[in-house]
């Protein structure tokens, strides 16, 4: 049971919904309750799919281009904290922003929801811990982030702009703090 808490926090804090749910708002301003909830559900789907593919071929993958999992860690470390530095200091960390049904549901899908650092993440975490492990992990975080996006309206109201600012700062301190261990275990290791 703590090997699986340790994964969903982890990819909890790496996918950092809250974060995402000012830019999904954005995104989704215009459109009506049932085209917001379909982008919802085209977004985790992108995200689950991809999600799925690294985790099914991640290691082979990294295998494959020669590519030692210690380095791996040490790349993923450095991309994870600058992520983790852009959300401390507020920057806006998704993609290009553009209207409509597709742009928005793929923006939050990738690079958002799965982007470098998940994908770092779950990698690093089917290495030490099985993927069945992993698996489930992910499977929690996306229906959690489903619960979130389709009530992003309501949870946006209720917690306001500031907490929701500052919710994602702490999530940046704490990928920033993830960053850092994922540099170590790579320099310790390799």
């Amino acid at each position: 049971m703590q090997a699986f808490l340790r994964a969903f926090f982890e990819l909890f804090v790496v996918i950092d919904i809250i974060g995402t749910l000012p830019v999904f708002l954005s995104l989704t301003a215009n459109m009506t309750p049932a085209d917001r909830r379909r982008n919802a559900n085209v977004a985790l789907l992108v995200a689950g799919v991809l999600m799925l593919l690294f985790l099914g071929v991640g290691l082979q993958l990294l295998q494959l281009l020669h590519i030692e999992l210690s380095s791996f860690k040490i790349a993923g470390g450095i991309i994870l904290g600058i992520l983790g530095v852009q959300l401390i200091l507020g920057k806006d960390v998704g993609g290009p922003a553009g209207q409509g049904y597709g742009s928005a549901a793929i923006i939050i899908g990738t690079p958002l929801i799965t982007g470098p650092g998940t994908i770092t993440t779950i990698i690093i975490l089917a290495q030490a811990h099985g993927r069945l492990l992993v698996l489930a992990a992910i499977a929690a975080n996306l229906l959690i982030c489903w619960i979130i996006l389709i009530g992003g309206a309501r949870i946006a109201r209720v917690l306001g702009p500031n907490v929701i600012q500052i919710l994602s700062r702490v999530m940046g301190l704490l990928l920033l703090a993830l960053a850092v261990q994922y540099v170590r275990d790579g320099l310790s290791s390799g």
